[in-house]
């Protein structure tokens, strides 16, 4: 197992313990590995091609029901669909040519690009998979999107390269937020996955109730 280099000091200890943990449990963990580039910022620039796949993928799947679905909400008759919108979500507003929009062609591209990279580099250090923090920021408030204290700061390589990944408990914070490590695998390594999933959760202690949502009166939950 490899931990990439990209962590910012609020998530840098729990990682710190998390790789110690596994080591102690008798994994090889090979610290650090590193791509050779910015990948946070990588992350957040090219983004799922998701983003692009949306508006056109929810369109296509109501054209193709419209004589036997109908949208309605609560207390209102039935309504004819309306087109959906992605304003506001992805910045993309209409569905664009999946076949030649030169942007999500160059997204695709890079996440293969970016796939290829990450396995040559398990294949380097004969990994079975890659661990790092999920999020480089803690959990946030709810509230306005906008809110500069509301920017969270993306680590996820799974939606951008389409390797299989899980994320577990890897603790909390010093204000008591949880934390999620992100394990990530070769393609159609999911077993794999799980297991090793398993394993760290079986040796953890990583979850427990929010002080907000206590149980409710006669109710027991355990993890």
């Amino acid at each position: 197992m490899g931990l990439h280099q990209a962590i910012v000091p609020r998530c840098h200890e729990l990682a710190k313990k998390t790789i110690a943990l596994f080591g102690e449990n008798g994994a090889k963990v090979v610290d650090p590995v590193s791509l050779g580039l910015d990948l946070p910022k990588m992350l957040a620039e090219s983004g799922s091609p998701s983003r692009y796949e949306r508006i056109t993928a929810i369109n296509h799947y109501s054209r193709g029901r419209a004589r036997t679905i109908r949208f309605t909400t609560q207390g209102t008759p039935a309504r004819p669909r309306r087109a959906v919108s992605a304003a506001g979500q992805d910045n993309i507003e209409k569905p664009i040519d999946l076949n030649h929009d030169p942007e999500y062609r160059a997204t695709l591209e890079g996440k293969v690009a970016l796939r290829q990279a990450i396995v040559d580099l398990m294949d380097k250090y004969k990994l079975d998979a890659l661990i790092y923090p999920h999020k480089l920021s803690k959990p946030l408030k709810i509230g306005p999107r906008g809110d500069p204290e509301r920017q969270a700061q993306t680590n996820q390589i799974s939606p951008v390269t389409g390797l299989p990944s899980l994320v577990v408990p890897m603790g909390f914070t010093a204000d008591g937020l949880p934390s999620g490590l992100e394990i990530l695998g070769r393609p159609w390594s999911e077993p794999t996955l799980i297991k090793i999933a398993s394993g760290f959760e079986g040796v953890t202690k990583n979850r427990k109730l929010p002080a907000t949502t206590p149980p409710l009166p006669g109710e027991t939950i355990e993890y």
